[in-house]
């Protein structure tokens, strides 16, 4: 009888064992196979160890790299912001804005707005793909900001970051002041920015050009209103000429009181918010706002209204400031409801 090789090959994973035996007549090839079951069943023991190290080592070595959630460190929030910007990528910078975000544009008033059109403007107006912003962690912004620094963007939206950056347009003039805020619950988010098209510089060593309202359109009292709130050189004077005759004063879930304008706006010196906190929402749906009651039952004779934000000394309350119309055909500032701990 002749002799031949027998190859025994097997497989596990990512481990091979090979054994090679010479083919020895029948009664010897019973002992022999039974020798290499025992000796395969020992081996694959060992190599099954070692794929299982193995896996362990990567789990240790991926949770080693994980990169943190800027959402819970400011330093990883503020890298990542500004990567955002400086990159537009609009679909990583989304999931980092707060809303409602407040957005205050010079000479075109502040409103609040949700965080898919706070990217809609970025994209088309105030960061598009040819502009490369640049931050400033450093810049000081005193000559800006004054003494009217906010500490606070909304009820619980504690500002922990304040950043400038220049290179924002479309001809790369414009520059913003960025405010990240801490919230209730120990994170991170970009609840605000105050944007200058042609830079702070023009604004700090030139008068703003006077904005021109138009009182028989509606829409242009409204926005004239709200930037004569955010002036800087807001006074009672400037103020009164834009007051009804008779004016009201409400607070929220109370009575409402008829009061001379003159009377009103020294009640409302104490509780408007410094010129440069004033924030309104430009989405507002009244009815959930007032749980459930509708704008118009609570004011009769209004013809439109607005919704603040950021409102009273403190910035923790709400208000809704409501627009009549004379009999001149004017439009006027006709009353006020005050929610100084929000609409709750």
């Amino acid at each position: 009888m002749s002799f031949e090789h027998i190859v025994l090959s097997l497989h596990l994973h990512h481990c091979q064992i090979t054994i090679l035996l010479e083919e020895k007549p029948m009664r010897n090839q019973i002992p022999i196979f039974l020798f290499l079951i025992l000796i395969s069943s020992v081996l694959l023991t060992a190599c099954g160890s070692g794929v299982e190290r193995a896996a362990e080592a990567v789990v240790v070595e991926t949770a080693a790299t994980s990169t943190p959630d800027p959402k819970l460190d400011l330093d990883v929030f503020m890298n990542a912001l500004t990567e955002s910007l400086a990159t537009h990528n609009y679909e990583k910078l989304e999931a980092l804005i707060g809303t409602p975000f407040s957005l205050a544009s010079i000479g075109a008033g502040s409103s609040s707005l949700p965080a898919t059109e706070v990217v809609n403007r970025l994209e088309k107006n105030l960061l598009p793909e040819s502009s490369t912003p640049v931050f400033l962690p450093d810049a000081d912004l005193s000559p800006i900001l004054g003494e009217h620094v906010p500490t606070s963007l909304g009820p619980g939206l504690n500002v922990v970051a304040i950043l400038f950056s220049e290179g924002w347009g479309e001809a790369g003039a414009g520059e913003a002041i960025l405010y990240v805020s801490e919230l209730p619950d120990m994170t991170y988010a970009w609840y605000g920015m105050v944007y200058a098209r042609e830079g702070f510089d023009v604004l700090i060593e030139s008068e703003m050009p006077e904005e021109k309202m138009d009182r028989s359109d509606v829409d242009s009292f409204k926005t004239g209103l709200i930037l004569a709130l955010s002036d800087g050189q807001r006074s009672e004077k400037t103020l009164l000429p834009l007051m009804s005759d008779s004016f009201i004063w409400a607070d929220w879930r109370s009575e409402g009181i008829e009061l001379e304008p003159e009377v009103a706006i020294t009640n409302l010196g104490n509780i408007i918010p410094a010129p440069n906190s004033i924030s309104h929402n430009a989405y507002p749906t009244f009815t959930e706002l007032l749980d459930g009651q509708d704008a118009q039952d609570l004011f009769p004779t209004a013809v439109d209204f607005i919704h603040m934000t950021s409102w009273g000394s403190d910035g923790e309350g709400e208000a809704i400031l409501v627009i009549d119309q004379n009999a001149d055909g004017l439009y006027a500032w006709a009353g006020v409801l005050n929610a100084l701990e929000g609409f709750k």
